[in-house]
């Protein structure tokens, strides 16, 4: 979590959204997060089943809305594995948390085989 211009170690439990986080190398994201700064290169098999990996890239300056959605490529979701960042700003990768637990995108696939919805015929 980034206070002024110093960091500050937390648990990734205690994350909420608004908090801004570097993006840890080598780790599983534990909430989603819009990339800030820099680039990076994530692996999303577990929620797309695609084997290739995937390069994010912050969000630009732009009057445009933030919608998941028409902004996946510059969405960092929790669960995936980040391989590699490529600095940004004083040479570290930032992310802005949306969602954490159950509200992240991967929260969504469990609470989905957890509580499915009813099939009616």
């Amino acid at each position: 979590m980034s206070t002024g211009d110093s960091l500050v170690e937390v648990k990734s439990n205690e994350l909420v959204p608004g908090d801004i986080v570097k993006v840890p190398e080598g780790l599983v994201l534990p909430c989603d997060m819009i990339l800030l700064t820099g680039t990076c290169i994530v692996n999303e098999a577990i929620l797309t089943g695609e084997s290739i990996p995937v390069i994010k890239s912050y969000l630009p300056a732009t009057k445009d809305r933030y919608t998941v959605n028409e902004s996946s490529k510059y969405t960092l979701f929790g669960g995936t594995s980040v391989i590699q960042t490529r600095g940004g700003d004083k040479g570290y990768v930032l992310g802005l948390v949306t969602n954490t637990g159950f509200l992240t995108t991967k929260g969504a696939l469990v609470r989905d085989i957890l509580y499915p919805k009813e099939i009616k015929f």
